[in-house]
């Protein structure tokens, strides 16, 4: 049937991309197993199984918390992890990225910055959210990002 067809394409797909020489974007988030960005390519396909690999998992999944030091599991969602600024940072500088875009996670008004910012940019990661209205008795904006 359909479902199986599109799940089908669907873990055959990236579960990351890297825009230009140095802006990664994904679903989720950083991942304590992301150490390069080859360890992205080297997930296995087709993916069928998030929690059969942590390191997919939390990029589909993964969640920034203000306030946190390190990864902790992410009690809310019961998969994945929570990260702070503190290994974004890290995870950053270590794979050589200016922004870390990703789409997860309903957002008011459509965006949301996360991270320590630096001369060179307003923060280190953003929340993208494009689905407005998402929830109905709470109207939220969607939101596009423009990269020239």
């Amino acid at each position: 049937d359909m479902f199986h067809m599109f799940n089908e394409a669907f873990s055959h797909l990236p579960l990351a991309c890297l825009v230009g020489p140095s802006i990664l974007c994904m679903h989720g988030g950083i991942s304590p197993k992301l150490k390069s960005l080859d360890d992205i390519l080297q997930i296995p396909k087709p993916f069928v199984d998030p929690n059969s690999n942590e390191l997919a998992c939390d990029l589909l999944w993964a969640d920034p918390m203000i306030g946190l030091k390190g990864f902790k599991g992410n009690s809310v969602r019961g998969v994945s992890k929570h990260f702070g600024e503190d290994v974004l940072q890290s995870t950053m500088e270590a794979l050589n990225l200016a922004l870390i875009v990703r789409g997860h996670k309903m957002m008011m008004n459509g965006f949301s910055f996360f991270g320590i910012p630096n001369p060179h940019r307003k923060c280190a990661l953003v929340t993208v959210f494009t689905a407005s209205s998402y929830y109905p008795d709470r109207p939220n904006r969607g939101s596009a990002m423009y990269i020239n």
